[in-house]
């Protein structure tokens, strides 16, 4: 068995982690960041869109690169109102993509 995504940067959890903290002072709640950091769920992320990014460098050999296989799939799409889903045509035969994998050490958390 296999999840989908990678984990996400320490940038990105301590970015979330600020709204979090942000949202919680407005209701006048003490908080302890370094705590709330250690319990931010990480839901990862599926699109690595800054190769240069340190968070990524590990995973780019060709150690990491795998080939996955799809007939169709679908990307949230925010202007276009949901799931927009991508397939080479109605039969949807088997194609496959270039992929990045890594094994997941971390606790995979979701709110």
């Amino acid at each position: 068995m296999v999840r989908w995504g990678m984990p996400s940067s320490s940038q990105a959890l301590f970015e979330a982690t600020k709204k979090r903290a942000a949202k919680l002072e407005a209701k006048g709640k003490q908080i302890d960041f370094k705590e709330l950091l250690r319990m931010e769920p990480d839901k990862g992320t599926t699109n690595i869109r800054d190769l240069a990014s340190p968070h990524w460098k590990p995973w780019l050999g060709v150690e990491h690169r795998c080939i996955v296989p799809m007939s169709s799939f679908s990307e949230f799409n925010k202007d276009a109102g949901g799931a927009i889903w991508f397939a080479l045509d109605e039969g949807r035969p088997l194609v496959f993509f270039a992929g990045i994998w890594r094994a997941y050490t971390r606790v995979r958390k979701i709110r």
